[in-house]
């Protein structure tokens, strides 16, 4: 694995979550000491020039951590027991172990943070999945 470009979209996808809010939290699980270590440079060295630091340092102090564990299927029973809101996971390798999440971003590019930003109000999708022959009814969810 090749931990420097690595290390940009896992700062990132840790940011992402910590900037939303001082109770937010942003957890890695990796088995790679150096991997932890790089992250948590990154992660502070990002927080000197983040236009929104004070909640996100806030967030990552409070409530975040990088845990070095023994092995994947380590990271997916805590993963599991957490049921993360958003999880970022290396392949689709593992998606048969992902019980309890919210969305799931596979892949060390997942545009994750386009995803929280730009996603659709729920009764938008409702309507989207609807038969074309039900488009004309309102959706239970949208008032008239």
């Amino acid at each position: 694995m090749a931990i420097p470009p690595l290390r940009a979209p896992l700062r990132q996808h840790m940011l992402a979550q910590a900037e939303h809010d001082v109770d937010a939290s942003a957890i890695l699980l990796t088995t790679s000491k150096r991997l932890a270590l790089a992250v948590a440079s990154e992660v502070e060295r990002q927080l000197r020039t983040l236009p929104t630091a004070a909640v996100a340092a806030k967030s990552i102090a409070r409530n975040s951590a990088i845990i070095l564990i023994r092995s994947v299927e380590e990271a997916l029973e805590i993963s599991n027991r957490f049921a993360p809101e958003h999880l970022s996971i290396p392949d689709a390798s593992l998606l048969p172990g992902v019980l309890h999440a919210g969305s799931v971003f596979v892949g060390p590019y997942s545009p994750e943070r386009p995803a929280i930003t730009h996603r659709a109000p729920i009764t938008s999708s409702r309507q989207a999945a609807r038969p074309a022959s039900a488009a004309a009814s309102p959706s239970p969810t949208t008032s008239r």
